[in-house]
Formats: structure tokens, C-alpha cells, sequence
């Protein structure tokens, strides 16, 4: 096919390429918010600097977009080496890094990619974390790299839980789950009453800015550790909020807010971002309750059909949701003597230190433990 590409590297070149981009999340990548050019214009302002170049390709057909690839260069450390990486535009807080596709080409498009423009660019290690198999099959990506000659490993699987049964309301999802969860958001209900006024907010779209005081306020009164970017999460929602995509949760006990959920919307389906609750109420679960009421409200008031834990495999989620899906990791290396190295490094010699006794106890041995496992200090 004839493709063709560019790079639209700079902030204004990107922003030129907002509605084209958005088309293409709309109708291949579900529309999910994290991929779309108003959160890619909010990471930038706030994490580009982290990385050495910014390396955005633009991929065309015949003078139509078929897809993007937002990538950055950045120095690196991997197995303690120090690399010139490829990656996607991603960090703590992107649950999933993909090229923006038209997924009819897919194949073709990533063929054309690592053929044609992987080469020129200055890398020694593609690293592509989280990949979602939902959006784009893994067998697809390593065959498109393997035909290329490039060595393809793979690396850390990440849980991702899900809900998307397609029920239409709250009642009919509250019956599809467990016992426990019924009983458990009524109890809570009457235990958090008993300690005073209970009240639930939900703030929508361009509103949502008006609540982040609370928010914070909520968080910094979390077990959760401080934000890279105070700053990111405020700017993502007065973005997100402009195209009708953001939701704010609070839960307040006598005025005090005690807990706060941050959801996007999209195409019916929801995408729970952030969620954290004051620890002095952890006893009554203000964060169990406020899940079920944002649930309840987004099924009846706003359509939802589907929701999204993103990123993390706790426990808990397995109560709410009803299929855990994964997040794969591959490793990228060019095929000359560098890469090879690296790749049998990575994918050879590192996994059988880990799994041969004979080697693990010489790590121990060269460490100064003489092969022996420490015990934990036995309690007084």
C-alpha cells in the first residue's frame, strides 16, 4: 500500500492533529479517553520534559490519516545498562500504550512502521509496556517485527479488571454480583449514619474543576503516596471536561469530604481513574460505598453499560467486575550484534538465573550471603 509518513513533533503541529486523531479513537479505539489527543496534549504540557525527543509519526494513505504513534526517546536504564530507548508516550499514569490505528490496516500499517520508520530513527531498545490485546492482537505486533528482523521478547503481564455484561441498569448489575456486595452497600450506609449527615456529590464534565479542592483534600488524607504532577490530574479534567467525558465522585460525613472517585465516560463505557478515601474512616469502608454509588449513578443517569478498573490486579476488584483481562510488555531489539546481545541478556541468560538453584545460589554467594537465606528477626 502506499503509505507515507511525517513527524509532527512540536506542541502546535500536535494540536493541528486533534480532530483527525480523535476520529480515529472514536471508531477503532473505543473511544477510550487515555488514547485520545486532548489527554496526549495534557501528558505533554506535564511529563515531555522527562524524555530527550519527542517522536510523534503520522502515518498516511493516499493523503487520509490511518495512524499515530506517539513516541518519545529518553536514556534508560534496563538490567542496569544504560539505553537509548523507544517508548510510547506513557508513565504512571497511562493504564495502555498503543499506536492510534485504523485497525483495518493494522497489520499492514505496523509492517510499514517497523520497516520503514523504526530504522531511522536512534534507538537500542523498543519498549512497549501495556499493551491492550483487546485493542490490538499481541501475535499481530511480533509478527510485524519479526518480518521486519527485529528480536521480539517479551517482558511483565500486568491484570486488568473488567465489567461488561451489558446490563441497562443498576438494579440488574447489584443482582448479578455476589451476596456480600448487596448486604455490604447497605450496611455501610447505616454505619456511616450513625456517625452523621452522609452525603453523595457527583459532579459532571466542565464542573468537575469546582470539586478537585475536596478531591485533593481526601487524597492527601489517603494511604496513597504523593502525585509526580499535583498539577496533572486538575488540567486533565478542565480538558476532559470540555468534551463531556469526566465524572467527580465525593462522599462527604457531616460536610467533610471522606472519599473521591475520578471516572471518565466514554461510548458507554466506564474508566475509574482515581479513587482514594481518608484513612481515619477506613473501618466503614467509605470507598466500598462510593464505588457503588458512582456505579448506581452512571448506570441509570448516563447509560453505562461497562466499566474499567484500568490498572492493578487488587483483590477487591474481582467482587465488582467479572473478567480480568492483560496488559502485555514486549521487548524490541534491533538485530545486530548490540540487540542480540541484549535480547539473549534479557530473554535467555536472566530467566535462567532465576529459575536454576545452582545459579541462584551463586548470585547469593557472590552477594555475601554464602548461599544461605536469611531469616526474619523472630518476634520477643
Amino acid at each position: 500500500m502506499p503509505f507515507d509518513h511525517q513527524f509532527p513533533e512540536s506542541p502546535a503541529a500536535i494540536a493541528n492533529e486533534l480532530p483527525e486523531w480523535n476520529c480515529l479513537v472514536s471508531r477503532f479505539c473505543q473511544g477510550f479517553p487515555q488514547l485520545s489527543a486532548q489527554w496526549t496534549q495534557v501528558w505533554l504540557a506535564h511529563f515531555s520534559s522527562s524524555y530527550s525527543r519527542i517522536r510523534f509519526v503520522k502515518v498516511t494513505n493516499e493523503n487520509t490519516t490511518v495512524g499515530y504513534f506517539p513516541l518519545m526517546e529518553s536514556e534508560r536504564a534496563f538490567h542496569h545498562l544504560k539505553l537509548r530507548c523507544l517508548t510510547f508516550n506513557t508513565n504512571v499514569y497511562s493504564p495502555v500504550s498503543l499506536p492510534i490505528l485504523d485497525s483495518c490496516l493494522a497489520e499492514p500499517i505496523l509492517l510499514y512502521f517497523a520497516t520503514k520508520i523504526l530504522p531511522s530513527l536512534r534507538w537500542n531498545l523498543f519498549l512497549w509496556e501495556r499493551l491492550p490485546p483487546e485493542l490490538l492482537a499481541v501475535e499481530k505486533v511480533q509478527s510485524a517485527f519479526n518480518s521486519a528482523g527485529y528480536l521480539v521478547g517479551k517482558g511483565v503481564v500486568e491484570g486488568n479488571w473488567i465489567y461488561h455484561q451489558g446490563v441497562q441498569t443498576s438494579s440488574e448489575y447489584l443482582a448479578s454480583r455476589k451476596v456480600n456486595i448487596r448486604n455490604d452497600s447497605r450496611r455501610m450506609v447505616k454505619n456511616l449514619e450513625k456517625q452523621g449527615q452522609l452525603d453523595f456529590r457527583l459532579l459532571k464534565d466542565c464542573d468537575c474543576s469546582s470539586g478537585m479542592d475536596d478531591y485533593e483534600q481526601v487524597y492527601s488524607r489517603s494511604w496513597k503516596t504523593a502525585e509526580e504532577d499535583p498539577v496533572f490530574f486538575r488540567d486533565l479534567v478542565a480538558q476532559l471536561g470540555r468534551v463531556q467525558q469526566t465524572r467527580l465522585g465525593i462522599l462527604y460525613l457531616n460536610q467533610k469530604p471522606i472519599s473521591a472517585q475520578l471516572w471518565f465516560l466514554a461510548q458507554h463505557r466506564g474508566y475509574i481513574v482515581k479513587s482514594a478515601y481518608d484513612e481515619a474512616f477506613e473501618p466503614h469502608s467509605p470507598g466500598t460505598l462510593l464505588t457503588w454509588r458512582m456505579i448506581q449513578h452512571l448506570m441509570d443517569h448516563d447509560g453505562m453499560t461497562s466499566f474499567d478498573f484500568l490498572r492493578g490486579d487488587e483483590h477487591y476488584k474481582r467482587y465488582w467486575a467479572n473478567e480480568r483481562r492483560e496488559r502485555h510488555t514486549m521487548h524490541i531489539f534491533r538485530s545486530d550484534l548490540k540487540g542480540r546481545l541484549l535480547y539473549a541478556f534479557d530473554q535467555r541468560i536472566l530467566p535462567a538465573t532465576r529459575t536454576s538453584p545452582t545459579l541462584t545460589s551463586l548470585k547469593r554467594i557472590l552477594a555475601g550471603t554464602g548461599g544461605r537465606t536469611t531469616s526474619p528477626p523472630q518476634p520477643h
